[in-house]
């Protein structure tokens, strides 16, 4: 597929997210006692961001740990409610929950208005992508980790990059039909791919001597598999 082509596949799919976050158009739930209802989205709770609380929380005490002090980007953050909403083990959200750790923080969600400006600045020692790349048509997988890689500090020695990713179809479909989780793969798959990316020459020609840490949660069928690895040119 030509740039082009994947440049207008990736802003049809984002700008039908930005009407789900909106209610601007409605959405099919799963196991709703009529499945062809169609629901308007509660702006605030649809794609709250509250995964990254789910998944990546003891990953990010560790870094913090390690590190002291770290910049932050999320990447597909939803309304990144995540950050300072109230949950079930944080009284002040993950910004409370790590207290001075973070010492920048960065939202990017190019469907939702107020975190839609792009992330231009390649310097984020930590990229979050929580249950994000399902949603990505496969056509532009590569190009959507490409530009996720290519936020990564470019100064820093070791930086990291977090994964949640689901191989599981979507409760919910938009109001067409189609399932919201459009790209399923393997945790291979998903590896290769990400590793690709880091290793494309732009991301990481700064410091060739840097180490990319990557944690990518699979969610299948029956368990959440986890992969830790190292990519380094």
């Amino acid at each position: 597929m030509t740039d082009s082509a994947t440049t207008e596949l990736k802003d049809k799919y984002i700008e039908r997210y930005r009407r789900l976050h909106t209610g601007e158009e409605g959405f099919i739930q799963r196991g709703s006692p009529e499945q062809a209802i169609q629901t308007k989205s509660t702006p605030f709770e649809l794609f709250s961001g509250i995964q990254f609380v789910r998944k990546f929380m003891d990953d990010m005490k560790n870094i913090v740990l390690r590190e002291k002090s770290i910049s932050l980007l999320d990447y597909g953050c939803g309304k990144g409610q995540h950050l300072w909403r109230t949950h079930d083990q944080f009284k002040h959200g993950v910004l409370g929950a790590l207290g001075h750790g973070i010492r920048e923080v960065r939202l990017y969600d190019p469907a939702v208005a107020a975190f839609s400006k792009p992330a231009l600045n390649s310097n984020y020692q930590v990229v979050t992508c929580a249950d994000v790349m399902e949603h990505v048509p496969a056509p532009a997988v590569q190009d959507v980790l490409e530009d996720i890689a290519s936020k990564l500090c470019g100064e820093s020695k070791h930086v990291y990059l977090l994964f949640s990713i689901s191989r599981l179809p979507a409760f919910k479909s938009f109001a067409d039909g189609e399932n919201l989780h459009c790209t399923l793969r393997p945790m291979n798959w998903w590896a290769d791919a990400i590793s690709r990316a880091v290793l494309k020459p732009h991301t990481n020609a700064d410091n060739p001597n840097r180490v990319v840490e990557v944690i990518l949660y699979l969610t299948t069928e029956s368990i959440v598999e986890r992969r830790q690895w190292i990519v380094q040119k």
